[in-house]
Order: structure tokens, then C-alpha cells, then sequence
């Protein structure tokens, strides 16, 4: 029977087949008896049935959903200056934001053709190079890009 089990040990590739095969036996000459072991293909992994996995699950969830917030709130804070200011760098869009309010500011109103007229050159000339430049030099220990978008999330 050694002989047997031996081989029967190291025919199987998996671990699970070679208890099977230790077993069977036992259960056999159990089957009277009313503690039985079930065979190993019918058991349970180790903790699955553990509260513990349950509530890790729900864990699990609720940090997908925090980092889901986190990172359309950074997408946000991000996309709404560019989408608003009609250009891909957060910079420009703070200053495009800056010469329309400075247009503004200079005619009395939002409309007409002098407001047009400083508003439209402005907007040409707006880059993003001197709004970078400006909150560098404000914020040295941040980067320009998040400096740019919190000054126009400010000046809102």
C-alpha cells in the first residue's frame, strides 16, 4: 500500500489529487462511522466561508468608488479651465480667462466693440508662456500647471 501511495504521490501534478488519493481510503474505512471526510473536490478553500472576505469585498468597493471620485475630481479640476478657455494647456486658459476680465475691466462691459476689439487681441496674443511664468514665481514649489488651474479656479 506504501508502494502505491508513493507513486500515486508523485504521478499526480497536483496536490489536490495525491490528498484525494491519501484520503479515499480513510473515508472508505470511515463510511460507518458518522464523521465523514469529504473528498478533497468537494471542499471549501480555506476562508471562503470567513466574514472576513465578505467585508473585505465591501472594502474593496467602497476604495474603488473613493478613487473613482478622486480621479474624476482631479479631471475636473483639470478639463474645466481647458474645456472653457477652448485650449489644451491649463496655462493659456488661465490667461485667455485673464485678458477677456482685463477686456472687460477696461471697456465697463462685456459687449462691444471696444471690449471686442481688446478682447480679440488679447486672446491672440494669449499663450500661456507669462501666466506660466507668473505662477512659477508665485508657487516655486509647485508645478505651473496646478498653480494655473487653482489661480482660475480662484478667479471665478
Amino acid at each position: 500500500m506504501a508502494d502505491v501511495l508513493v507513486i500515486n504521490l508523485f504521478s499526480r501534478m497536483t496536490v489536490r489529487g495525491a490528498l484525494n488519493d491519501i484520503l479515499k481510503p480513510l473515508s472508505f474505512a470511515q463510511q460507518t462511522n458518522t464523521h465523514q471526510i469529504p473528498p478533497m473536490d468537494t471542499a471549501k478553500p480555506i476562508g471562503s466561508g470567513c466574514i472576513f472576505n465578505k467585508f473585505r469585498n465591501k472594502i474593496m468597493k467602497v476604495m474603488l468608488a473613493v478613487v473613482g471620485v478622486i480621479v474624476a475630481a482631479v479631471a475636473v479640476f483639470f478639463i474645466v479651465p481647458m474645456a472653457a478657455g477652448g485650449s489644451t494647456n491649463v496655462c493659456q486658459a488661465l490667461e485667455r480667462h485673464d485678458v477677456s476680465k482685463a477686456a472687460t475691466d477696461v471697456a465697463g462691459t462685456s459687449k462691444g466693440p471696444l471690449h471686442d476689439l481688446i478682447n480679440s487681441v488679447g486672446q491672440s496674443m494669449a499663450t500661456g508662456d507669462i501666466a506660466t511664468q507668473t505662477e512659477a514665481a508665485a508657487h516655486p514649489n509647485r508645478p505651473a500647471s496646478i498653480s494655473c488651474a487653482a489661480s482660475y479656479w480662484q478667479s471665478l
